[in-house]
């Protein structure tokens, strides 16, 4: 399954339920965020959950280049083309 695709789920899963198991479970929005995404990517490798997470989590794809200390410049021309 495309990571987009699964992103999308996990959006609208933790839209969808939030209220509800926030008030069952006394959650917050990123805990409630955290426990779906676990369940959502529990049969994907380390790579693309790694992505995932980043994406959700993070800076997506700039967190790679962020973490590298060898770049010393990050230029974003547009939201296609770092």
């Amino acid at each position: 399954m495309k990571l987009e695709v699964i992103l999308s789920q996990i959006i609208k899963k933790v839209s969808e339920s939030f209220e509800r198991v926030s008030l069952e479970e006394d959650l917050s929005y990123h805990q409630h965020l955290e426990k779906v995404f676990l369940l959502e990517t529990r049969d994907l490798d380390e790579k693309n959950k790694q992505r995932l997470f980043d994406e959700i989590f993070r800076l997506g794809p700039l967190e790679t280049l962020l973490n590298d200390p060898t770049l010393t410049e990050v230029i974003v021309n547009g939201p296609h083309q770092i």
